[in-house]
């Protein structure tokens, strides 16, 4: 089965306003710099953890619309984070989009990433186009259940990606 994903054509900050995204990086600078990406973008709304804990924390308390996680943290990596929340019992931790964010990426780590349940990765360095294209990518919506284009949906579980490169630029990270 192949996953449909809804790209929207949004440009303005309004679009973002709504969301909630939290970002999960073991890198102050990097939680920083990313949640002023995101500021730039004109979402409201930024969560920090520091690692795949307290991040679970923070999901506990279902305020979240995206997660931006960083694959490589020390005391519980980004992996074992996203196969912890798929596996859970919950539609909620099931769904959640989640975009890995990296500074060492290759295919298998894309693979992996994708067999997970991740729904997009970019590489450090990113701009902010790309990170509004990736968050775009994954159908994000509001906790409220409306997308960013203002449409009500139900959340889904995530499903798997059977052509990742329909989703993620393997080419251009090799």
């Amino acid at each position: 089965m192949t996953r449909v994903i809804p790209v929207s054509a949004f440009s303005t900050s309004s679009d973002f306003e709504a969301l909630h995204v939290l970002v999960v990086d073991d890198n102050s600078f990097f939680r920083k710099l990313e949640r002023s990406m995101l500021r730039q973008l004109g979402v409201d709304t930024v969560y920090e953890a520091s690692d795949g804990l307290d991040a679970l924390t923070r999901l506990d308390q279902r305020e979240c619309d995206l997660v931006l996680l960083d694959w490589n943290m020390p005391s519980f990596p980004g992996a074992d984070f996203l196969r912890l929340i798929r596996d859970k019992d919950d539609v909620y931790f099931r769904s959640i989009p989640v975009i890995v964010v990296t500074s060492f990426a290759n295919q298998a780590l894309v693979l992996k990433a994708v067999e997970l349940g991740a729904n997009g990765v970019v590489v450090k360095p990113f701009s902010i186009a790309l990170l509004r294209d990736r968050i775009l990518a994954t159908g994000a919506t509001c906790r409220a259940g409306q997308s960013l284009s203002g449409e009500r949906h139900e959340r889904l579980p995530a499903v798997a990606i059977d052509d990742p490169t329909a989703v993620f630029d393997i080419d251009g990270m090799m």
